[in-house]
Parts: structure tokens; C-alpha cells; sequence
């Protein structure tokens, strides 16, 4: 997803994610619950044995109520507020929660956009599937999916705009009483200073003597990926390396 990236804890060979816009880091990748809930959606739909014309008009209507939760989590969004630029510095944009008080310099409407075009992607690729199964079953199919695969193209090409104007503007939350005050935006809770390198980080996970001195018992494949990370460093952390999060690799305690 946007502002993630894979990291590897040298002292582990554990794999987590690191977001460097939150210096947030998690042992969970960032799309899981949404994995999760596709993939259950798509059991769920399997078990009913749904024809394929049903079956799209379903998908259809999931992708579409997807969108238009998205748009009204964004409604609560304010945004984009402008932070004072340090000296030859470039300006820096935040973002204000008036439900849940929780102020992020990270733009929601990315991570919104990502999360959609997952289920897209994973909802699309699913009917495309189950369409070659009835042909490979009965040699035809009993409805044609291209106006549904149009259709739902022409929605996503949508979206953008749709999220783009979903969220809150500051001169709009302020008209409703939202805060902000003569200043422009003094009654919102800005974000810490810095995005990198100043926010509190989590602690390491595992350090080289803990658990008894040795390292945690993790897949081979896994073990190959986190020597192609680390090459031919030792295996001791880096400076530029972000810490990972708190706790013990799942499956590893």
C-alpha cells in the first residue's frame, strides 16, 4: 500500500511492514483485513451456488457499497491543512478526524483508494474465474459478463473523484462549526512536527541474546527471503533500517 514498505528484523528474520509517513510498524501486512473480508465474501458466495449473471450483480454491489463507505468515512476527514513550512523547506500538508479527534499527515483518501482497488482486483478476478469454470463445465456460459466487467471498469475510473470530493474542506468544516477559528486552523490538533525521524517509534521486537540466545524457528523460504534482505551484512541492525514493531513474529512466541 502507499507509504509501506517490507522489512526484514535482523534479530528474528521476521517479516513486518513499516509505514514512514506514521513511523508506524506492524507484524500484520496492512491489507489483511481486507483480504480477509473478500475472501470470506467470496466463500460466502461460492456456498450459495449463485448463477454467474446473479453472481456479478452481487460483486457489483459489494464494489459500489465498498465506495460509498469509503466516501463516508472521508466525510469526517478535513483536509488538506497546510503546515507551516520550515525555512527553504517544502510545505507539508495534514489532515484532521473531527470524530475521532485523531490528526494524521498522511492523506486517508490514499489508503481509501488502495483498500477499493483491492477488492476490485481480487472481486473481478474471482467472476473471471468463475466464468472459464461454466465454460469449461457446460462450453458456454449462461450470461455475458462484459457489460458487468464494463460497467464496473467505468466505476472504479470514478472513484477517484468520488474520494477526492468526499472529504471534509477546511472552509466547509468551519461554515458548519467544525473549528478552525480566525487563524484558519488553530483549534485542530496538528500532527507531531516532523513526519520522519522525530515520532515516537516502537520498540524492537527481539534483540540477539534474548530467548535464550537463539533465533526464532521460522519457514525456510522466509529464511532465504531475509538473507536476499539483509546480503551480506551480519545481520546486526542498521541505522537506516526502521524498527519493528512491538512483540514477537506471530507464530514465533
Amino acid at each position: 500500500p502507499p507509504n509501506w514498505s517490507e522489512q526484514i528484523d535482523a534479530a528474528s528474520g521476521g517479516l513486518y511492514f513499516y509505514n514512514e509517513v506514521r513511523s508506524e510498524a506492524t507484524w500484520a501486512h496492512p491489507v489483511l483485513d481486507t483480504f480477509r473480508e473478500v475472501l470470506d465474501l467470496v466463500q460466502a458466495l461460492v456456498e450459495e451456488k449463485l448463477n454467474l449473471g446473479t453472481l456479478a450483480a452481487r460483486v457489483e454491489e459489494t464494489i459500489n457499497e465498498a465506495a460509498r463507505k469509503s466516501a463516508e468515512e472521508l466525510a469526517d476527514w478535513v483536509g488538506p491543512l497546510a503546515a507551516e513550512a520550515e525555512a527553504g523547506g517544502a510545505e507539508e500538508f495534514w489532515f484532521y478526524n473531527r470524530r475521532t479527534l485523531q490528526s494524521e499527515w498522511e492523506d486517508p483518501r490514499e489508503q481509501q483508494r488502495y483498500h477499493l482497488q483491492v477488492r476490485y482486483e481480487l472481486l473481478v478476478g474471482f467472476l473471471v474465474a468463475e466464468e472459464r469454470s461454466s465454460l469449461a463445465k457446460f462450453g458456454n456460459t449462461p450470461s455475458d459478463l462484459t457489460p458487468t466487467l464494463t460497467s464496473l471498469a467505468s466505476s472504479m475510473s470514478s472513484v477517484t473523484s468520488l474520494l477526492e470530493t468526499s472529504m471534509t474542506t477546511p472552509q466547509a468544516a468551519r461554515e458548519a462549526g467544525g473549528g478552525g477559528g480566525d487563524d484558519g486552523d488553530g483549534c485542530w490538533a496538528r500532527p507531531r512536527a516532523s513526519r520522519r525521524g522525530q515520532l515516537p517509534l516502537p520498540p524492537r521486537a527481539t534483540s540477539r541474546g534474548s530467548q535464550g540466545g537463539g533465533m526464532y524457528a521460522i519457514p525456510p523460504h522466509q529464511r532465504r527471503y531475509a538473507t536476499d534482505v539483509l546480503g551480506a551484512s551480519d545481520g546486526s541492525p542498521t541505522a537506516s533500517r526502521p524498527p519493528p514493531p512491538p512483540g514477537s513474529p506471530p507464530g514465533r512466541r
